[in-house]
């Protein structure tokens, strides 16, 4: 119970945002192929954003070629990645 109680205090706290893929269709629901511009149209207004690092290539670019450094400095918010469900964890304790 108390596993559950942390997880509805972390959901209040940092409220999880659903993305359409604008890029390949609304058909397509995984996580690594959503683009940059996606991705922005979603977050707008957020206070931070939190990437899993899966929408992005080993030279920091999402599918749609927009950069990582792009996405931050059009984002607006303190943006942070996350490679693994340990990180994720971390950054949520903050």
């Amino acid at each position: 119970m108390r596993n559950v109680m942390k997880a509805a205090t972390l959901e209040s706290k940092f409220p999880l945002l659903a993305v359409e893929n604008g890029f390949f269709g609304n058909t397509v629901n995984v996580t690594g192929l959503l683009c940059g511009n996606d991705i922005l149209n979603a977050v707008k207004g957020a206070e931070s954003v939190i990437l899993t690092e899966v929408v992005l290539n080993s030279d920091d670019l999402f599918l749609d070629d927009m950069s990582y450094a792009e996405f931050c400095a059009a984002c607006g918010a303190p943006v942070h990645r996350a490679a693994s469900a340990g990180d994720l964890y971390k950054l949520l304790q903050r």
